[in-house]
């Protein structure tokens, strides 16, 4: 049984790592310019491809884990604060049609937000390392 479980698992961290990896290539083209339907989920399938061929060739490191979910997370929070302030419609976000090149200020805040992510996820990585596992559990 435990071999399942770590195959459930080890599935289950690949098919993460190609999701972000779709995110993200599709966030990348988009802001590149992109607008072709084939061409966004061409470049997010490669992205995807990447990521999960990355998870799966490098070992699954927290550290990469780290940073792809912090860009990817970005990546849909800024989204969602373009839907709140109108910066987007609905039908631009889910077509992935949101060009940040013209919109530096809105770029700019996704990389701060992403480095933001990976500086707290490092700490606090770094923090359960150092601490007992009763200590990480409570966090």
């Amino acid at each position: 049984m435990a071999a399942l479980a770590y195959v459930f698992f080890a599935v289950a961290v690949v098919l993460a790592f190609a999701s972000m990896g779709f995110v993200l290539g599709q966030a990348v083209a988009s802001t590149l310019g992109v607008s072709e339907p084939w061409a966004l989920i061409g470049l997010g399938l490669a992205g995807g491809v990447l990521l999960g061929v990355l998870a799966v060739v490098t070992n699954l490191p927290e550290l990469v884990l780290i940073v792809v979910s912090a860009f990817a997370g970005a990546n849909v929070a800024v989204a969602g604060l373009m839907l709140l302030v109108d910066a987007a419609d609905l039908a631009e976000v889910t077509a992935v049609r949101v060009p940040l090149v013209d919109q530096p200020a809105w770029a700019v805040g996704r990389l701060v937000l992403a480095v933001v992510g990976v500086v707290v996820q490092l700490r606090h990585a770094r923090w359960r390392r150092l601490g007992s596992v009763r200590r990480s559990w409570a966090a």
